[in-house]
């Protein structure tokens, strides 16, 4: 079977003026029919360049101009930059070799505080155990001196009647083993102070040897040995206290 063409206008029948019902071949009506002006067609190969063409032309007239070459730098600015470079970096070295060497310089002052203060400290430990052993050691020397002197009552007594506030009688109280002593010279004590009449001796174990407590209607006097010794050690730790 043939393949089917398409059918064209031109193949359809046409009426001829004058001949009703006649047809016009295909070939008859395209040979009529008028010529229409042929259109060049231009191949891919020749419209290709000719676009490469015209965008390289664009682009190149939108391009800015190349800017023109920096002239070289002289000798003279050279060694300007050279310089100038120099100088900041030693002033940054500078700069910082003040701030560690006053950082340093802190330190070491703060480190000199902490050390005097710390040899104030041991020198005030060192005097006041200093201070302690001379007590501890007087305090010794003199129990041996009121042991070996027995007649040292006799000036511990007397010193106590003179502080005294004047009365007509005393009772005084001495250690047990001191009490001979102040009564062989009880008639000198009493006549050692005009209008005292009496004085009573009274024996008392908890007095050291050596000292005494001297009671009266007007007051009292302690005269005990330890009690006179801690009135020189106060006196001397107050002044190991002090600043030097």
């Amino acid at each position: 079977m043939p393949p089917t063409r398409p059918v064209r206008l031109c193949d359809l029948a046409e009426l001829k003026p004058g001949q009703p019902g006649s047809f016009v071949p295909a070939a008859d009506c395209a040979a009529s029919a008028p010529a229409e002006p042929a259109t060049p067609v231009a191949s891919a190969a020749t419209t290709e360049p000719a676009k490469a063409q015209a965008k390289a032309s664009k682009s190149a007239s939108a391009s800015p101009p190349p800017a023109a070459p920096e002239p070289a730098q002289s000798a003279q600015e050279r060694e300007q930059l050279r310089q100038q470079a120099y100088d900041e970096g030693f002033a940054a070295a500078e700069k910082k070799l003040h701030q560690q060497f006053d950082s340093t310089t802190k330190a070491l002052g703060d480190a000199c505080r902490q050390i005097s203060r710390a040899r104030e400290q041991i020198l005030q430990r060192s005097r006041d155990d200093m201070l302690e052993l001379v007590i501890a050691i007087a305090q010794r020397v003199i129990q041996l001196e009121v042991e070996e002197r027995r007649d040292l009552i006799r000036f511990t007594v007397e010193k106590a009647i003179a502080a005294a506030v004047q009365a007509e009688e005393f009772h005084i109280r001495v250690h047990p083993e001191d009490m001979a002593v102040v009564e062989e010279h009880k008639p000198l004590f009493i006549a050692s102070l005009s209008g005292l009449s009496n004085i009573e001796f009274v024996a008392d174990r908890s007095l050291s040897r050596g000292g005494c407590v001297l009671e009266s209607p007007a007051g009292k006097v302690d005269a005990r040995i330890e009690t006179q010794l801690d009135e020189i050690f106060s006196h001397l730790r107050s002044k190991a206290g002090e600043p030097s």
